[in-house]
């Protein structure tokens, strides 16, 4: 359970209620606020599926609330993010099955999106070694990156974050040690990985849509020193990690005359399924 203070006086609590026996119950999200005289302004419970247990709260820059903790399907333990709007109504929610043991512990929001850290770890393990685990998403619960924090022996557990003035974050958790048994806190800083940008394969103006202007575009880049490409991923047209005469007779037979579609990132946005050394600085239509 967590509670938050809010602009106004106000406070909103978070926390899961159930009903009966507890050996019966399944416990769902519960989030509620109240003035500063402890009235109830409002309230919401929200069924995910499975038994959840929230641990941590935050305050979005649009005035709604995104939660984190634990859901509990069938054999097996989940991260669950969940974001509502102001009055609590639910937005929607995204479940992480990362391994099959796997909870958040802490979350915080920014202008750009979420921050969560918890664990991750395997029913599978006898050991039950867990890893420390960071993970950023948009404002739509989709993720950015993510990193794991562990060690082949030793068990690590994220429990609460901050993001530091260098964009960077610190994680307070603690450290099982197998042998000899220890516990130990622990405190983590780390630099989050540089995001891959998306864009769309074959958009090399970057104007949202593939058409004749786009071969063109890429020819005049290659050969009439015409200006480069935002993110050179998009003139690749055939994927194939090179930027050469291929790519845009490629994209004309696709256009005009019925030749093989490009690979992904088509349609939608998307990253580079493929590792190559072709940069992609930003493409506006994606991150708009």
């Amino acid at each position: 359970m967590t509670i938050l203070e809010i602009p106004g006086g106000n406070y909103v609590v978070a926390g899961v209620t159930g009903p009966g026996r507890a050996e019966q119950a399944v416990y769902r999200a519960y989030l509620f606020k109240i003035d500063g005289a402890g009235n109830q302004l409002w309230s919401q419970v929200f069924e995910e599926g499975g038994n959840v247990f929230i641990t941590s709260a935050a305050q979005t820059n649009d005035g709604g609330f995104v939660l984190t903790g634990m859901i509990e399907p069938v054999w097996r333990r989940d991260i669950l993010l969940l974001k509502t709007d102001a009055l609590g109504h639910k937005e929607w929610s995204r479940t992480l099955d990362v391994l099959n043991n796997d909870g958040g512990s802490d979350v915080i929001a920014d202008s750009d999106g979420f921050t969560v850290t918890g664990f991750v770890g395997s029913h599978e393990d006898i050991h039950f070694q867990m890893d420390m685990y960071l993970a950023r998403f948009d404002f739509l619960g989709q993720k950015v990156w993510s990193m794991l924090i562990g060690t082949d022996t030793d068990s690590e557990e994220g429990r609460s974050l901050a993001k530091t003035s260098d964009g960077g974050y610190v994680v307070v958790g603690r450290t099982l040690i197998r042998s000899p048994f220890a516990e130990k806190l622990s405190v983590v800083k780390l630099v989050p990985p540089v995001p891959p940008v998306m864009f769309l394969r074959g958009d090399t103006n970057s104007d949202s849509s593939m058409n004749i202007s786009d071969p063109v575009f890429n020819l005049n880049y290659q050969f009439a020193l015409g200006p480069t490409p935002t993110c050179l991923k998009t003139a690749d047209v055939n994927d194939d990690g090179l930027l050469n005469l291929a790519d845009p007779i490629y994209q004309l037979n696709y256009l005009f005359v019925g030749g093989p579609t490009p690979p992904p990132p088509l349609s939608e946005c998307g990253i580079d399924p493929t590792a190559d050394d072709l940069g992609c600085a930003s493409y506006g239509p994606c991150h708009q």
